[in-house]
């Protein structure tokens, strides 16, 4: 399987800017909602986030990355504080 290119870090940089945790926290409410709508259990938001923050890892710069990883972090901290009882590591 051929592998993606990496986002160009000045694109990514310029574009995590604009990046705030709450647009992660937005996605885990809707995320929480579906998916416990159709009967999955809150582990798998947990690895949607994983799997969220693998992806980021291979497609973006490390400085990218840690903001992104920083923003999950903050969003799991606000679902934590909202009683969804997420951790992702």
């Amino acid at each position: 399987m051929p592998t993606r290119p990496k986002i160009s870090s000045e694109i990514s940089k310029r574009g995590f800017r604009c990046f705030k945790s709450n647009i992660i926290y937005d996605y885990m409410i809707w995320a929480d909602i579906l998916l416990r709508s159709i009967g999955l259990p809150r582990e798998c938001l947990k690895e949607s986030l994983k799997a969220l923050k693998t992806a980021a890892e291979k497609v973006t710069d490390p400085e990218s990355y840690e903001m992104i990883s920083f923003y999950i972090k903050g969003g799991s901290s606000s679902a934590r504080k909202k009683n969804m009882c997420l951790k992702v590591s």
